[in-house]
């Protein structure tokens, strides 16, 4: 029985040394988004679902509307139920109506 001796070129050599070094980069970096990212197979709340819920500081009252501040943002806001909201005062967005958020 007879051994082959399979003899690389020292540029084979780090080319596939290269290639692995990437190949495992682009795997983790794979892993890490699967399960950090979006743990349990759950995508990143985006748009109206991700304000809602969230704080928003009141910084205008008028008649029939407020203004918010909300994310370094200004919104239009209206104050649902028997609430009432005044300057300064920490309020919940509910819930979003075209470039409106109902809060209370």
């Amino acid at each position: 029985m007879e051994v082959a001796v399979v003899i690389i070129s020292e540029y084979v050599l780090v080319l596939f040394i290269s290639l692995s070094i990437v190949g495992g980069f682009a795997l983790g970096v794979w892993v890490q988004r699967l399960f950090v990212w979006y743990p349990f197979g759950l995508n990143p709340l985006t748009g109206r679902e991700a304000m809602i819920g969230k704080s928003a500081t009141v910084t205008l009252v008028k008649q029939g509307y407020i203004e918010v501040k909300f994310d370094s943002q200004i919104w239009k806001a209206r104050v649902i139920g028997s609430n009432y909201a005044e300057k300064g005062d920490t309020v919940v967005i509910r819930d979003v109506i075209s470039n409106t958020l109902l809060v209370e």
